[in-house]
């Protein structure tokens, strides 16, 4: 959530501008069936008007428009005017390559904001999803706190080799996931 908050900062330099046009091109950056022509159609010839941050997820109000969603992931950077929000992140590439600029945003006066995503784990998010995040967002943190926190999950215990699922008793698959271990349930995790 660190990294969201500097590129929350980072955003603010874009409000006032007037949005020239859109490269959103990925269309699997994409998220919840909205299309580049949609994006492109909401958002040209309007100025973005504030930021906002719900846990992870980047907001940017738009004068007379929707609210734009920007999900970073693990890997991607916000970029304005070539400033950066966060340079150095753990899983990502140090290297800033053009051919990992998954949004783009084009504004009059001849700057732009960049998501840059060389895993393209992040995502520009519909109204609905903004929606089901923050409820399940609540959720989370509420079951949570009711544990005394992340720390007392369900699999804590189990996560060992040959460790059970405390739902249905099957045995933990062990991946690698990211550079990162972890345990899931074969039988009802994906």
């Amino acid at each position: 959530m660190l990294e969201v908050e500097a590129y929350r900062q980072l955003a603010d330099r874009a409000i006032g501008r007037t949005i020239a046009s859109l490269d959103a091109s990925d269309a699997w950056f994409l998220k919840g069936g909205i299309t580049s022509r949609e994006l492109t159609d909401a958002l040209v010839g309007r100025k973005f008007t504030g930021t906002r941050r719900v846990g992870k997820l980047l907001l940017m109000d738009v004068d007379r428009g929707p609210t734009l969603g920007l999900r970073f992931g693990m890997t991607g950077r916000l970029l304005v005017d070539d400033a950066i929000g966060v340079n150095e992140l753990q899983y990502a590439s140090h290297r800033l390559d053009t051919g990992w600029d998954r949004f783009v945003v084009h504004f009059t006066d001849g700057g732009d904001l960049r998501i840059n995503d060389p895993r393209r784990l992040g995502g520009v998010l519909s109204t609905g999803e903004r929606r089901r995040l923050h409820r399940q967002i609540r959720s989370t943190v509420a079951d949570l706190e009711a544990r005394g926190g992340s720390h007392m999950g369900d699999l804590q215990l189990a996560r060992v080799r040959g460790g059970r699922c405390p739902k249905d008793g099957a045995e933990l698959a062990r991946r690698t996931v990211g550079g990162r271990t972890t345990y899931s349930c074969p039988v009802h995790q994906r």
